[in-house]
């Protein structure tokens, strides 16, 4: 009996073991995610389940990810095993935060015990998930992957950094440390991720269902995670959330019964893939569209951990371009070994590659440059190289290219335009290299063009819309600012009279009086109030009132020192606050208010009006009291026996506390 009805057999009852799992543990996780939404029992039974349940859920994954690794062989077992360590550290740390809370009515607050098991299962899963990875390929090797690793976990960790980390970092309110636990765990799922996609595109056909098993899983812890972090930061919490830790781990402890071969398969190196080279672009043009969105949005610019972040990914784009022009630049150099290798690369070059003899006259070209150019070789070879290309752009490649043959520089690297067959304009990037004799003596240039027109026309079109966008943005700001400014002065100022409000004598008036007690000086209020102002309306009009207003406030505003302040306290009623060392000369300036407002003209609709008359009531801090609001009453008090008295006059209230203020008058 042959071997492949046995493995067929076997394959099968893997696939009907991996169902009957899948659906205990969707059933499992359902169940789960409606007691969560439901609250059965109440919160403190909820509460319980839900820690339970998390344990039994990470200890299950603990256990299916060990037993996958005692059937495997090899480098599986190595990362089954770290994922069993990495899910058992997990369970730990849940199991002591659950007798802490369940037992003990305790909830651990980070950084704690718990955390310890907790942070150990990142670097675990991490490691079991890179050592799944079959053999590379394409340029996914050595400090390249590294490079490209760096440039996805960065970039996501700058997206994850504005979009609401920084302000769980930032905005906790908490100490240092704490601050760090928190940060640690979406930090840890983003290098978990960026493990997780590259190794995925690493996975033969057989496996990728089993990393996609993992990444899914992964992701679901990574979730609850931060909205774990965030939410205990924000407020308020969601249990149903906890239903992401539940998930993952059963995906986890699902993937372990992936059916798969239980040894390695040494795959060939494949060519590389076109999303494996825009991976890490579109990491970073996430991270590019999250920093326009943050500063058009919200109108706030980059931190400087950000900002940190941002130049790391720079650094690591440039190191990746710099290594990518040294391995075009290497191609170049050992092309020089052989002249038949030499024309067979120029010839298959999917970029244009010419070369050119000392004279700049054209040796040999090869299919790609005669598109570019729209020429065919016959009308290539033998031409100046000048042939193709603006004076003023030879003049400059000119000067590279002596620099070149004089071994003064390696390499030249340079973009002109050139003009083709049919006179259009199209942009060349040149990448030189001399080739010598072997006396030492220059035999030829060697050019590597690349048709980058759509890629300046790019540039040039985001340029522009860059230029725009920051005009925008600016204008947007400077909007913004003057709506700030006008709320902010609208919010304390009363918009008839522009005196300031009560909202701003509460804001003020307390710090005020503490700088006032330290300096052992006083503060006089004086409330004042319009004779017969029921009067100017009945008989006038409202609008009348309201210029007889607006008068006595530009009065007042004349009347009083820069270090006082004067508010319109209600109605027709108004208070001046005045610091002052000593009580001397005091009087005489109220007095001075009463008695030339009387000679102010009043007009409404251009006409005058009849002259008013003003009652005011003084009271002295802190010889009236502890408080604003003690010597106010005091003030209002001593306005009330002005009234009383006539009006038209200045009632200053008993100089020590009393039950009843006493009336000292001026008139």
């Amino acid at each position: 009996m042959s071997s492949k009805p046995i493995d067929t057999r076997l394959r099968l009852d893997g696939w009907w073991r991996f169902i009957a799992f899948g659906c205990a543990f969707a059933v499992a996780a359902i169940a789960f995610i409606t007691w969560m939404s439901l609250q059965f029992g109440g919160e403190t039974l909820t509460n319980a389940v839900d820690d339970v349940g998390e344990a039994v859920a990470a200890g299950v994954a603990a256990i299916s990810c060990g037993l996958a690794g005692a059937r495997a062989q090899g480098r599986l077992r190595r990362a089954w095993i770290l994922l069993a360590m990495s899910a058992g550290a997990w369970c730990a740390g849940q199991i002591v935060w659950s007798v802490a809370e369940v037992g003990y009515g305790i909830t651990p607050v980070s950084p704690a015990l718990p955390d310890i098991g907790f942070l150990a299962a990142i670097p675990l899963a991490i490691a079991g998930i890179m050592t799944f990875a079959s053999t590379a390929r394409g340029t996914s090797t050595g400090l390249r992957l590294w490079l490209d690793r760096g440039i996805v976990s960065l970039s996501l960790l700058y997206v994850a950094w504005e979009l609401g980390l920084g302000d769980v970092f930032t905005g906790s309110g908490t100490q240092l440390m704490t601050n760090l636990v928190l940060v640690a765990y979406p930090a840890g799922d983003i290098l978990i991720g960026t493990a997780l996609l590259l190794a995925v595109r690493r996975a033969t056909d057989e496996t990728q269902g089993r990393l996609l098993l993992l990444l899914g899983g992964l992701a679901a812890n990574a979730l609850a995670d931060s909205a774990f972090v965030y939410a205990n930061v924000t407020g308020p919490y969601i249990y149903v959330l906890d239903s992401g830790w539940v998930v993952g781990y059963l995906m986890l402890a699902l993937a372990a019964f992936w059916p798969s071969a239980q040894s390695d398969r040494t795959t060939e190196q494949k060519p590389i893939d076109i999303w494996q080279l825009t991976l890490p672009w579109l990491t970073v043009l996430a991270g590019g569209v999250t920093a326009v969105v943050v500063a058009a949005v919200q109108g706030r610019q980059m931190d400087v951990f950000a900002t940190v972040l941002a130049g790391a990914v720079i650094v690591l784009l440039m190191a990746s371009q710099v290594m990518a022009h040294r391995d075009a630049l290497s191609m170049l150099i050992r092309s020089r070994l052989s002249a038949a290798t030499l024309n067979e690369v120029i010839v298959h070059a999917p970029l244009g590659m010419v070369q050119i003899a000392q004279d700049l006259t054209i040796i040999e070209v090869n299919p790609s440059f005669c598109s570019m150019i729209g020429a065919s070789a016959g009308g290539v070879i033998g031409a100046p190289i000048g042939q193709f290309f603006p004076p003023e752009e030879m003049a400059l490649v000119g000067e590279k290219l002596q620099a070149l043959a004089g071994h003064v520089v390696e390499s030249i690297e340079i973009e002109t335009q050139g003009a083709r067959g049919d006179g259009s304009i199209i942009w060349l990037h040149w990448t030189a290299t001399a080739v010598g004799k072997s006396s030492g003596d220059l035999d030829y240039f060697l050019v590597m063009f690349e048709n980058v027109s759509e890629r300046r026309s790019t540039e040039d079109s985001l340029k522009a819309a860059y230029a725009e966008l920051e005009g925008l943005v600016a204008q947007r700001t400077a909007e913004l600012r003057t709506a700030n400014e006008r709320l902010s002065t609208e919010a304390v100022s009363d918009p008839l009279t522009g005196l300031y409000n009560r909202r701003y004598l509460a804001d003020f008036i307390e710090r005020e009086l503490s700088r006032t007690r330290r300096a052992g000086h006083k503060i006089v209020f004086a409330m004042i109030d319009i004779d017969h102002f029921k009067r100017v309306n009945d008989t006038f009009g409202h609008e009348a009132g309201d210029d007889v207003l607006r008068t006595l406030s530009a009065f007042l505003r004349a009347q009083i020192r820069h270090e006082d302040l004067a508010f319109r306290y209600g109605g027709e009623e108004f208070l001046l606050v005045l610091p002052c060392a000593t009580f001397d000369g005091v009087p005489s300036r109220i007095e001075q208010i009463r008695e030339r407002i009387t000679h102010v003209t009043i007009e409404h609709l251009h006409r005058p009006l009849p002259a008013i008359t003003l009652s005011i009531g003084v009271a002295i801090f802190p010889d009236h009291g502890d408080t604003a609001d003690a010597v106010i009453r005091c003030a209002d008090a001593a306005l009330y026996l002005a009234k009383e008295a006539g009006r038209d006059r200045v009632v200053y209230h008993a100089r020590k506390p009393s039950p009843d203020p006493v009336m000292t008058a001026a008139r």
